[in-house]
């Protein structure tokens, strides 16, 4: 009898290491199969189709808005603006600021025109009219490095001068300073800014891409290197890296590689909204719809 109850506890007992040991087993499975999740790249293997080719355009840069508008900047400064069905709509130019370095349309209502040369930012109307001329000198901008609209509707500048976070309202009675705030990046000579979600994203492609909050302070970095073409849309960077399109999810950090049209090169420039890719060609953007 007593030799029974020690064969059964030792069997009991055995049974229980076989259990710790098949949960410990199962706990390295989970943390190697979210470290993987995390740190590998998954691939998005999206089909597109050919929405419309817009052939015979001489197109330096180009830019959309939220509602499928192309805005494409020409070799000689001129804007065309191309409506949500790839046809042509309006254009514009102004020979008299200089270099036209940036669109941010954001808003569609309410287009950045920014002219560096002669620290100038033109508000256009939906039809690329003019709504102001704002000459940043004028509103105490020592010398702007990047200028952003956000999705709220406020007028963000990177003072390089003064290494400054500026904010502007632009209601009816005129615009308006509305916050200054240091910032705590490195110093750029220019740089790529995004502001969306009361967060300020700045990309230094040696650095990767500084993520701020609406007073100017440090959040986090994002270990994005040599990137371009970044978009923030809802939880997502997207960016392109090494002549491939990723996609950054800012809570989960997964990233994911997103498949991209037959035929179409990395090293392209290219956007995202919502189910269409926007492709610069040499003669064309051709627009793409996710089937």
């Amino acid at each position: 009898m007593k030799i029974n109850n020690i064969k059964n506890n030792d069997i009991h007992s055995i049974a229980w290491i076989f259990k710790i040991y098949l949960l410990r087993q199962m706990k390295m499975h989970v943390i190697f199969g979210v470290f993987l999740f995390f740190y590998t790249p998954s691939v998005f293997c999206q089909k597109w189709t050919l929405f419309k080719k817009n052939d015979s355009l001489d197109c330096q840069r180009f830019t959309t808005d939220p509602l499928f508008n192309i805005y494409v900047i020409t070799p000689r400064n001129e804007v065309l603006k191309y409506d949500p069905q790839g046809n042509f709509d309006s254009r514009y130019a102004n020979k008299k600021l200089g270099r036209l370095a940036l669109i941010d349309a954001t808003n569609a209502f309410k287009l950045v025109f920014w002219f560096p040369d002669f620290q100038t930012i033109q508000l256009m109307d939906a039809l690329v009219n003019p709504i102001i001329t704002l000459n940043l000198t004028d509103l105490g901008v020592s010398q702007a490095a990047a200028v952003a609209m956000s999705d709220d509707g406020f007028l963000w500048i990177l003072d390089g001068g003064t290494h400054q976070m500026l904010k502007f309202s632009l209601e009816s009675g005129g615009v308006k300073m509305v916050q200054k705030s240091p910032l705590t990046i490195p110093n750029a000579p220019t740089t790529d800014m995004i502001v969306r979600q009361n967060n300020i994203y700045i990309n230094l492609p040696s650095t990767g891409i500084y993520v701020l909050d609406r007073f100017g302070k440090m959040i986090k970095t994002l270990d994005i290197k040599n990137s371009n073409n970044v978009q923030v849309i809802d939880n997502h960077v997207f960016y392109k890296q090494n002549n491939q399109l990723y996609s950054f999810h800012l809570q989960t950090l997964a990233t994911t590689i997103i498949k991209l049209p037959e035929g179409v090169k990395g090293e392209q420039p290219m956007r995202l909204q919502r189910n269409r890719l926007f492709v610069q060609r040499t003669v064309s953007v051709d627009i793409y719809e996710e089937k």
